[in-house]
């Protein structure tokens, strides 16, 4: 059981971290660092990446 446990939470981990790492590349800024945010702590690492602005020259 316990075992399990840790295979969801590594699966969702490196699922959070896939996606804020697409979506802070297309907000133009690092997806390392929003990779590793992701998958130390899912929740709060989509939520900054969301909230986070673009880098991108609006014209």
């Amino acid at each position: 059981m316990n075992a399990w446990l840790w295979i969801v939470w590594l699966a969702v981990g490196l699922i959070c971290a896939t996606i804020c790492a697409r979506v802070a590349a297309g907000k133009g800024r690092g997806p390392v660092g929003y990779a590793v945010l992701g998958f130390l702590v899912p929740l709060i690492g989509l939520i900054v990446v969301a909230v986070v602005p673009s880098r991108a020259v609006q014209q």
